[in-house]
């Protein structure tokens, strides 16, 4: 009888997810406690003067509200729900973000099943996508109705689509979704990895689009206010007591000059570990490893970027050939115990935020471990290590 309900619930899992969402969502219920940050940073950037961000506004908004940490392009994407008031805008805005959180899954799903070899290796894919979704949506409706953060939902989006173009070896494209993911949400330039995935003579047509395209969006705010820049990069946010810089000795109130620039550039050398690795699925994951390991914040809206990481490289390993046992879906799952559920009230009173300060620690640390030296694809291709491009996995499928 489970057997027979367990094999239906995989037939039907996009019904299954969908339901899973409308559960989340009404025991979440509508908040939103960053929505009206977004909502106000719109009107400013629209040219209004809301009372909790006065202003200038306009191409000015970076430099006289540096707390706005999001990329214009977010902006545009809320100005239409700006007539809608305040709280209808938000929740016009969580449903259509719940909706792309399924839409997350069911690209990735599609990128995999393309790559899958043969029919078990489909059928241990379809599995994989039902537990890792039922992993991934609690975290994804945190971000997205808890929080309301646009800029994440719309950064992680155009990742997973990056993910697709990479595999697809469509070098403009690739540079086009990486450069919108980062004029989203600016940390999203930790992907940049991606683009070495790609036969060698391709790396700069990808990268100068991105380029082009981070360029051509930041070029009006940067000539109308040069100072941006340095508003922006003055901006520190305090240190956590549950952050991993806490263990790591970092006692500062505030971010450290040091911490992005490191965190930055050790996401991208984990990435590129892994290209050479040829297991260029991990980029997403162990960038994000990197942000959480050396952020002062411990917001639980991380959980969701952690959790397209991790159904990334499930789903890589669950569409390879060769049949391999054990849990579907494993980084999503213990991802979800280890980060997000510590997290949450009653469990957060009895782990203490040491304790969860720790066991961030632990799955960072050990994920990135597992992906790079522990198993990977059953079909995977292992690459010599001086040449980047050889390095690459065979996987040639059509986006679609």
């Amino acid at each position: 009888m489970v057997s027979w309900v367990w094999t239906l619930l995989v037939r039907q899992r996009w019904w299954a997810l969908a339901a899973w969402a409308v559960v989340l969502l009404a025991l979440v219920g509508v908040h939103g406690w960053s929505w009206k940050l977004f909502y106000d940073g719109t009107r400013l950037f629209l040219g209004g003067h809301p009372r909790g961000l006065p202003g200038p506004g306009g191409l000015h908004i970076y430099a006289s509200e540096p707390v706005l940490q999001t990329g214009p392009l977010t902006f545009l994407v809320a100005a239409p729900l700006v007539p809608l008031g305040l709280v209808t805008s938000f929740r016009v805005a969580a449903v259509i973000m719940t909706v792309l959180g399924l839409g997350v899954l069911r690209l990735l799903q599609g990128w995999a099943l393309a790559s899958a070899g043969g029919q078990p290796a489909r059928a241990r894919t379809q599995t994989a996508t039902l537990v890792l979704g039922l992993a991934f949506m609690p975290a994804w409706v945190n971000l997205a109705v808890w929080y309301g953060h646009l800029d994440d939902a719309l950064a992680l989006a155009f990742s997973v689509l990056a993910v697709r173009a990479t595999a697809a070896r469509r070098p403009l494209l690739l540079g086009l979704l990486l450069g919108l993911a980062v004029v989203s949400k600016p940390v999203a330039i930790a992907f940049l990895p991606l683009v070495l995935v790609l036969p060698r003579r391709q790396w700069w047509r990808s990268a100068g689009v991105g380029a082009a395209v981070v360029g051509l969006a930041a070029a009006p705010f940067l000539l109308a206010a040069p100072q941006t820049l340095s508003a922006a990069g003055g901006f520190r946010i305090p240190v956590e007591a549950g952050s991993v810089l806490r263990l790591l000795g970092v006692t500062a109130a505030a971010t450290p000059p040091w911490d992005r620039p490191v965190q930055l550039l050790l996401a991208l050398a984990l990435g590129l570990a892994a290209v050479r690795r040829g297991r260029w699925p991990a980029v997403l994951l162990l960038a994000v490893d990197a942000r959480i390991l050396l952020d002062p914040s411990v917001n639980t809206y991380y959980a969701a970027w952690l959790l397209v990481g991790t159904a990334t490289w499930d789903l890589w390993r669950a569409s390879g050939s060769s049949g391999r046992t054990g849990l579907p879906a494993p980084l999503s799952l213990l991802g979800l115990l280890m980060l997000f559920v510590p997290a949450l009230g009653p469990v957060a009173s009895v782990v203490g935020v040491t304790g969860q300060a720790w066991l961030r620690a632990g799955f960072v640390i050990g994920s990135a471990v597992a992906v790079l030296v522990g198993p990977g694809r059953s079909d995977e291709v292992v690459p010599r290590p001086v040449d980047v491009e050889v390095a690459l996995p065979r996987l040639t499928p059509a986006v679609r």
